[in-house]
């Protein structure tokens, strides 16, 4: 996240900038300064993997309104996580976006977002503790999402059916090498194609497959 003097500097309550609050509150640090013609930018992190997931335990905790539901949630995540049990994830994520309160869905249109289901995905899995890069990088384009735990690789692309072709998320994943980057490593590599639906706002497929 990339954040200005300005906003960093910002006091105004009312108005104040997300980044700037969350930097004033110590959930952000300044992780990289850079000069763009005199002025300077900063790019913004967490200071740590303790923050990182204290930070997302607490949004969970705000769609779910159930702490002890996603304190058992995140542990069942890690389990199956361990045991590579696809299925079960997409039963866990499908009743997580099931437990959405329909008012998150009220006069907006966040249920059309991809960026919306990525983020609640990405939530979940940095508040279990778990390595995840976002907009992972390669030659040939950027994943939605990189997960590394006990020796594995997971790769996810994420999609809503509405705006793109059933099939479409694992697809890009393949046909992009994503997968390329992580072959050195010997690590085994599954790829993640999530695909949501709108009028659902839930989960429609979980496609995996080994790269």
């Amino acid at each position: 996240m990339l954040s200005s003097d300005e906003l960093l500097s910002s006091f105004e309550v009312e108005a104040i900038a997300t980044e700037a609050l969350l930097f004033q509150t110590g959930y952000l640090t300044i992780k990289d300064v850079r000069d763009r013609g005199g002025v300077r930018r900063y790019r913004l992190g967490y200071p740590n993997r303790e923050v990182r997931q204290s930070f997302n335990q607490s949004l969970l905790r705000q769609l779910v309104q159930d702490a002890t539901r996603q304190a058992a949630n995140s542990d069942r995540l890690y389990g199956l996580m361990e045991e590579n049990d696809f299925a079960g994830m997409q039963g866990l994520f499908q009743a997580f976006f099931s437990s959405i309160p329909y008012e998150w869905y009220t006069s907006n249109a966040i249920a059309a977002y991809e960026g919306y289901y990525a983020s609640v995905f990405y939530s979940y899995l940095a508040a279990s503790g778990f390595d995840v890069t976002v907009e992972d990088s390669s030659n040939r384009g950027r994943a939605d999402m990189a997960v590394r735990f006990a020796g594995n690789v997971y790769l996810f692309e994420f999609k809503v059916v509405e705006q793109a072709s059933e099939g479409a998320a694992l697809a890009q994943l393949r046909e992009r090498g994503y997968a390329d980057k992580y072959r050195a490593t010997g690590e085994p590599i599954h790829l993640i194609g999530v695909e949501f639906s709108r009028s659902t706002r839930n989960v429609t497929a979980f496609a995996v497959e080994r790269a």
